[in-house]
Parts: structure tokens; sequence; C-alpha cells
């Protein structure tokens, strides 16, 4: 009888279900923005929410060692395990949080910078900076209409700021509301909307600056606007999707355009159940259409994993694509095989990524979204459920997978 209490042995293995992340790809997107950047322009890159879903440590650790400058995120325990993790790199907690004593301390004692948008912010981070300066960014909002001090009530909150010596002013920023179609097709131009919003923040800290205030680094420019113009870059630009290789389709420059790669390399399963259909009696009460000689194939995979928001409504099987049937359960997914050649338990399913000669693009399962999403959603998307396979930098890129695969199981769930 089996001893269910016995825990010696090796980890039990885990459903075929695989996510592989590009980690060499993020590395050259940092590269490639460096490339269009003005010399000395800082980088902030945002690895908030698990770094899109890619990752915190791994996507981190790469990020620091391709030389970016700060690394912004909103949750607090995200902030300890980097610090905990050894990373160095200056942290800065975004907007969002409700700070009180307690948070600042612990702010402090791993040295983050927290964001003022408001008097009530800077009073706890005042309060907290008695022995020595708390450090702080000041957030403006120009027109997203979100977090941050109103643009034309900053320069008060700012003078405050400067002039306390309970605080060490790191610098001001602000996030630009960029609509999905901020530029007309086949209009290169930046939209006035965008420029209004910019003037009032550049205006805000040029009056500030000639008014003898020192505002530190200056921050305007996220991933939406350098899809657009580099021109906004300031002192730092802060930027997430860009660094991932995530754009809109149809909406903004393809990452080819912009030199970029994907780090969504692919995701995986397997086919662990093939059969043909035989069905004479309630067919018109089937779970989806039957039709004479169907064969079915199901791989473990389903809405429980995220799979209702990463798939295209079909999967790559032998390099054919296999239509979505019916909905998805929680753990697995039925797939049309009918036609393929061969179809068997253990062959490969690509839901995103290459297979043969065939590609499901991670911009053809984002145009699938229900509207509104935004396109980080994607990797955000895959669960803990799924084994994440990381590919270092300085590995090829993005290599064909083979027909079927065993699971990197040493390089499962590495993630924060």
């Amino acid at each position: 009888m089996q001893n269910w209490n016995d825990s010696a042995g090796s980890a039990p293995v885990p459903r075929p279900n695989r996510f592989d992340v590009d980690l060499g790809a993020i590395a050259h997107n940092v590269a490639a923005l460096r490339g269009v950047l003005p010399g000395g322009t800082r980088i902030c890159a945002a690895v908030k929410a698990d770094a899109y879903g890619f990752g915190l440590l791994p996507v981190a650790r790469t990020l620091t060692a391709a030389g970016v400058d700060l690394l912004g995120l909103v949750d607090l325990r995200d902030a300890v395990a980097l610090r905990r993790d050894g990373i160095t790199c200056p942290v800065l907690l975004y907007g969002g949080n409700l700070a009180g004593e307690r948070m600042m301390r612990q702010i402090r004692e791993h040295d983050l910078i927290v964001t003022v948008g408001d008097d009530r912010t800077l009073a706890v981070a005042e309060r907290s900076g008695e022995a020595s300066p708390a450090r702080v960014f000041i957030e403006i909002d120009v027109g997203l209409e979100r977090l941050g001090c109103p643009v034309d009530k900053a320069a008060r909150l700012i003078k405050a700021a400067a002039a306390s010596p309970a605080i060490s002013l790191e610098g001001v920023y602000t996030h630009m509301h960029v609509p999905k179609q901020a530029a007309p097709p086949g209009h290169s131009g930046v939209p006035s909307y965008l420029e209004w919003q910019f003037g009032r923040f550049a205006d805000l800290v040029g009056g500030l600056s000639r008014e003898g205030y020192a505002t530190g680094i200056s921050m305007a420019a996220s991933t939406p606007v350098l899809m657009l113009t580099a021109s906004m870059s300031m002192d730092a630009v802060d930027v997430g999707r860009y660094l991932y290789g995530i754009a809109r389709a149809g909406a903004e420059p393809s990452l080819a355009d912009l030199g970029l790669r994907p780090a969504f390399v692919s995701l995986r399963s397997q086919i662990t159940y093939c059969k043909r259909i035989e069905r004479a009696e309630y067919r018109d009460m089937a779970p989806f259409a039957i039709r004479p000689g169907m064969q079915v194939g199901v791989a473990p995979i389903g809405f429980a994993d995220g799979l209702a928001l990463l798939n295209c409504g079909a999967a790559l099987v032998r390099g054919v694509r296999a239509p979505i049937l019916g909905n998805l359960s929680l753990e697995h997914v039925s797939l049309d095989v009918t036609g393929i050649p061969g179809v068997e338990a253990g062959d490969e399913v690509v839901f995103i990524g290459r297979q043969g000669t065939d590609e499901i693009t991670q911009e053809e399962v984002i145009a699938r979204q229900p509207q509104g999403l935004p396109p980080a959603s994607l990797a955000t998307s895959v669960r803990d459920t799924v084994t994440r396979v990381y590919r270092p930098a300085g590995s090829a890129s993005s290599p064909a997978p083979s027909r079927s695969y065993t699971p990197l199981v040493e390089s499962a769930n590495e993630t924060s």
C-alpha cells in the first residue's frame, strides 16, 4: 500500500503546461531602448504585477544586469523581495499605497523611494524622516485623471517637499494619458493632446527651476509615449511593455519596427488523451457540434490556468491549427484534431508560439481578448499553475520547439 505520508523521493511531476520566457529578449530590449534615448537618460523599469507576469526576480535580475537605473513597482512586499534577493538598484514605490507610519518604517528599512501625491502622504514621509531624510518622488497628474497631485496644485506640494529637511526630493514624475489611437493612421506626428499634457508638466518643472527649486529627476515618458516619440524623454523614462516586447497591433509600431523582441516565447501543453467521437444519440445535446469521423485531443490546461485569455480559438498540433471545441473546463481543453495525421498522446500543443511552419503570435491572441483589456494582460493571465521556463540572457533566442518535450522541472516557477 502507498504510504501517503512518505516524503522521500523526487518532486511530483507537474502537468505538462509550460510558459517559456526569453530573458535575453528583455536584455536586448533594454539595449534597443538605450539606442533611441538621448545620452544620459535614465531608465525606470516597471516590474509591477510580478514583472508584467514574467516573474519578478528573474526579470529584475536581468534588468539590473542590463543596466537599468531604477525599478518601479507598487507592492511593498515585492520591493522587500527584491532587497532580500540582493538587488541593490534604487526602487521606486509607485502611487497607489495608503502610506502610514508602519509602512514608512519598512520603506526606510529597505531603502526604498516612496511616491507622494498629496499633503497627507508628504506629512507621513516627513514624520518618518526626522533621523535622516525620507527619499521621495512627487507624482503629478497632467491628464490621466488617476493618481498624483493635480498639476495646478503641484507647485506648492513640490516646494514644501524641497524645503523640508526631513525629505530628500529625488524627483518628479507623471504618467500621461495616451489613447489607443493616439495618432491617426499614417500620421507620424505627436498628437496635440499629448503635447498639451507634456507641456503642462514641463512648464511646471521649468517654472520651479527658474525659482531656484531643485526638483531632482524629471520623468514623463512611458511606453505608449515612446512608441510615438523619444522627444519627451527628459531626465528619465518609465517603461514597462517596451522592455517586454508587447505592442498594440495596429495602434503602435510593430516590434520589428522598434527593433524589439518579445519576452513571451510560447505557451505549450501536450495531448494527454485522444479519441474518435462515435455518438448516435442526442447529438444535438453534445458539448460541441459533432461530425462524422471527428477526432478530439484533450490537453490538461484550462480556465483555471488562464487559458481563457491566452488563446486565439485554436492551437497548433503537429504544425496544424486545431480549433478549440466547446467551453474550457477548469483544467482541460478539447481540440478538434480531425484530419491531422498520427495525432497521439504526448504530442505537443502550442497556444502561443511557433510549431513547424506556423506560428500563433501574441498579437493574434491579444486581438481576440475582450475589448478594454490592455495588451500587458497577456503574461499576467498565465497562472502559477503553469511551469515557467526561463531562457537566460545570452542563450539562443526563440528556438523552434520539438514535437514533444519533457518539462524543465528544475526551472519551474522561479518567480517572486
